[in-house]
């Protein structure tokens, strides 16, 4: 941030690399490890190419002796297969050109072995508008309806993407709907989820008559006790059980088993489950699917319906871009996610964040970091399975901290953020392959690149159609706003996020009060005095000024050229209470605020709005 160099400790390069696989306390521990990376593979795991580049494949000699060529077998992802002679030229082969797809491809004479190729479209998808648009930012959870049962559902979701229709919008942005944990309700955070493929039950509409608590914060054991009463089994099949169940495969199969094993444990790490169970590829495991099937076709079952559910609503929603999902950084280190990938995420790290103004001692996140020479195994399958699950019934996807594609800040077990280490990813690589999801999804990527962000990054992210984020609270140079005709045309621009105070409590202070009251101020955090002066220097960098601070806020952003605004469903509601306030976890309760009424129906909606519409007047 200041230009200070920092250095990485040995102790933490050792314990980072330890927990990559590749042990270097001793000279000859750091040979061995290189001699890993660098040994000779028939194919390399994975090849990302754009459309249009040439497909060349380095290709060792085996055998103990050297070809002048060899056959390849190609499966194509239409299912074909070719047999294709390769010349081979200082130990390269070409292949020949291949559609835009996931092929894979074998060595005659080294059939074990194979590589993932890639072909993918030069770039993303960019939103399908004629003009710039706005939507709505909703945590779905927090959202009311007559007849919920304790919180938002698919059914609210419907309600919220007519209403948004309604009043000319064209998406409605929601927080992840990931798996969390059905034995400990009381671990909210859908940014610290058990499984980022999946969706979480609690969301499901249920038939039935209910007596669900009408509280200002949802008490999730008593929702989910709700909901676990009208669960019943077997199932009714929706109309795509059998398709999403065949297409969802092994990855489908083990979240199933996962959740069957955490039944009969609960409350307790996978870590600490009877060792076979730990493995998801042991006999013991196997054992157990066999002898619990029934269990396992109910969560897969369910997973069908909560699938089934979502396409509903937003077919029903009918927005032009109907929603927009959202991607967490990572998956919690005890739940189905991690449990299922293995190796590929490193067991001990956290993910972080290095010291910023924000917080002096830097961040540590409790999430596994994936191992970065680890994810080409398989042709990135892993990946691009996070991708696929995350993009269905969706028209646009946030990736929650997209500098993680190039680089994660890995801080070692036990230690403070400030002594954690970058470690850099194959970004080529993972930004082909989120090029081919979008094609394949017609969805449009949004990077959340809020932060720390490397030089260049988000020049090389606009190159790929994948939208900025620009929230106008963030966009400042010292204490002065930086004027919204500055941000970029393809960006995503707003007020606030979740992770911010609302708009109303940030010009009241709310935050600063809240975090008095928990005794987390410390002498560089923001004081009443100088968020007075922040509000002062917002209002003055205002383009209007009517008098409404909130509406003009809005239409300032609204003023933007960015292609679209999402307009926070709290800020509509006049809520002033955060939804999540960072560095806290049960000091208070964090993604638990159920918003007051419905997000239109207010006077601080209809100024929002108002102030909107004048310039994006609605799809």
């Amino acid at each position: 941030m200041d230009g200070t160099h920092h250095q990485v400790t040995p102790e933490t390069l050792r314990s980072l690399l330890a927990a990559m696989h590749l042990p270097a306390e001793t000279t000859d521990q750091a040979r061995d490890a290189l001699a890993q990376l660098d040994r000779p593979r028939p194919l390399p795991p994975a090849l990302v190419r754009r459309v249009g580049e040439a497909l060349t494949l380095p290709v060792p000699q085996t055998g103990g002796r050297s070809r002048a060529s060899l056959w390849l077998h190609i499966e194509t992802a239409a299912g074909e297969t070719l047999r294709h002679r390769a010349v081979v030229s200082d130990g390269w082969v070409t292949l020949p050109e291949l559609p835009i797809g996931r092929h894979r491809v074998r060595r005659d004479d080294a059939p074990e072995d194979s590589c993932g190729v890639t072909v993918a479209p030069a770039a993303c998808v960019k939103p399908p508008l004629a003009a710039p648009g706005f939507g709505v930012a909703a945590q779905l959870y927090t959202l009311r309806r007559a007849g919920d049962q304790g919180l938002g559902d698919f059914t609210t979701l419907r309600d919220l993407m007519r209403d948004t229709a309604r009043v000319g919008g064209v998406a409605v942005g929601l927080n992840p709907l990931h798996a969390l944990f059905p034995d400990r309700r009381e671990r909210a955070s859908p940014y610290y989820p058990s499984d980022r493929r999946f969706i979480d039950p609690i969301y499901l509409d249920l038939p039935g008559s209910f007596a669900p608590p009408d509280a200002p914060d949802i008490d999730y054991p008593a929702v989910w006790a709700l909901k676990q009463s009208a669960l019943a089994w077997p199932r009714p099949e929706s109309s795509n059980t059998a398709q999403f169940l065949i297409a969802g495969g092994e990855t489908l199969l083990r979240f199933a088993v996962f959740q069957a094993i955490a039944e009969l444990h609960p409350r307790i790490s996978w870590q600490d489950w009877p060792t076979g169970l730990r493995d998801p590829g042991s006999a013991e495991t196997a054992a157990f699917a066999i002898a619990h099937a029934d269990r396992i076709a109910f969560h897969a079952a369910l997973q069908a319906e909560c699938d089934d559910q979502l396409a509903q609503a937003v077919a029903e929603g009918a927005l032009p871009l109907g929603i927009i999902r959202d991607l967490a950084v990572g998956c919690a280190p005890d739940g189905a996610e991690a449990w299922a990938l293995g190796r590929q995420l490193a067991q001990g790290p956290s993910i972080g964040a290095p010291p910023d103004p924000f917080s002096a001692e830097g961040q540590v996140w409790g999430l596994p970091p994936p191992v970065p020479h680890l994810m080409a195994e398989g042709g990135y399958a892993s990946f691009a399975t996070l991708l696929a699950t995350n993009l269905r019934h969706a028209g646009g996807l946030r990736i929650d901290h997209v500098m993680g594609l190039a680089r994660l800040f890995w801080v070692p077990p036990g230690a403070r953020g400030r002594d954690g280490a970058y470690v850099r990813y194959p970004l080529a690589d993972l930004l082909g392959e989120i090029a081919l999801a979008s094609h394949q999804a017609s969805a449009f990527i949004i990077g959340e690149d809020l932060g720390t962000v490397p030089e260049g990054f988000r020049e090389t992210l606009a190159l790929q159609n994948i939208l900025s984020y620009r929230v106008l609270l963030l966009e400042r140079a010292g204490r002065d706003f930086l004027p919204s005709a500055g941000y970029p045309d393809l960006a995503t621009a707003s007020v606030s996020t979740h992770d911010l105070p609302t708009f109303l409590g940030w010009t009241q202070g709310q935050d600063i009060s809240e975090r008095a009251r928990l005794g987390l101020l410390d002498e560089e955090a923001v004081g009443v005095a100088e968020r007075e002066a922040e509000v002062a220097a917002l209002a003055a960098a205002l383009p209007e000024h009517t008098g409404d601070l909130v509406a003009d806020a809005h239409a300032m952003v609204a003023q933007s050229p960015s292609c679209l605004m999402l307009i926070q469903a709290c800020d509509l509601a006049g809520e002033t209470r955060a939804v999540n306030l960072p560095g806290t976890d049960m000091e208070r309760p964090n993604w638990r605020h159920r918003l007051p009424g419905p997000v239109f129906d207010g006077p601080v909606a209809a100024r929002i709005l108002a102030a909107v519409t004048k310039t994006r007047p609605g799809g």
